[in-house]
Formats: structure tokens, sequence, C-alpha cells
């Protein structure tokens, strides 16, 4: 399989601009708006990854620990 993690992220910086990796808000990436962005992202994807739209566990806030509180489920979001 040919890894694609540099495409894959140059790709979310230039969708998502203003994302906030480290402090995740939560009413923000699972709004009906950023829902369609989301899809649209991915489905780029679609012939190039397997399994392009998984969902994945998400830190809300980076430095902290996986915890429930601080954990959020991303469906259909990349593992970037």
């Amino acid at each position: 399989m040919i890894r694609i993690d540099d495409e894959i992220y140059e790709d979310f910086k230039s969708t998502f601009p203003g994302f906030k990796i480290d402090n995740i808000d939560e009413e923000e990436i699972k709004s009906e708006k950023a829902k369609v962005a989301w899809r649209n992202f991915i489905m780029k994807y679609e012939n190039k990854i397997e399994d392009y739209n998984f969902g994945t566990l998400l830190r809300i806030k980076a430095p902290g620990a996986y915890t429930p509180e601080n954990t959020t489920f991303g469906k259909g979001m990349l593992y970037i």
C-alpha cells in the first residue's frame, strides 16, 4: 500500500485552514455544515484508501489522555 499521509495532511490543512487540532470544538465538527465538508473531503480518498470512511476516536484536547470526557467519535474522518 502506498502511504499518502503527507498528501492527506496537506489537503486537510488546505481544506480546513482554521481547524484547531489541539482543541476540537465538538459542536462545530458535528454540525450539518461540517458533516458535508468532511464527507466531501474523505470522498477524494475513496479509491486511494481501503477504509477511507471509517470513524476514529479523537481527543478533544490534544495534550490530555484518552478518557471518556476527553474523547469524541469522528465518523467518516480519516486518520490524520
